[in-house]
């Protein structure tokens, strides 16, 4: 939904200045909600898969995951948060 505050999210009611973040917002903060990314390399997990991506791309070395790779380090979000790193 469009706003004078910009694009409001349906579900929070978060409000992001263009469609392209709202659409990262969902993607992030709803639709992925249940799952987080575990680096197969350094063993961090992330709560998104644009955290993750944005780890891999930045971080030394792992420049080596692309796309499907992506998707495969994709694991449901267990009971015990406690150790997870974002």
């Amino acid at each position: 939904m469009v706003t004078p505050n910009g694009h409001v999210c349906l579900i929070c009611g978060k409000a992001r200045s263009d469609k392209k973040g709202i659409r990262q917002h969902m993607a992030d903060g709803h639709i992925e909600s249940g799952y987080r990314y575990l680096c197969p390399l350094c063993k961090r997990v992330y709560k998104n898969k644009n955290s993750f991506t944005v780890h891999i791309s930045i971080t030394p070395g792992h420049g080596v995951l692309k796309g499907g790779d992506i998707e495969q380090c994709k694991v449901y979000q267990w009971a015990e948060t406690s150790n997870m790193r974002s």
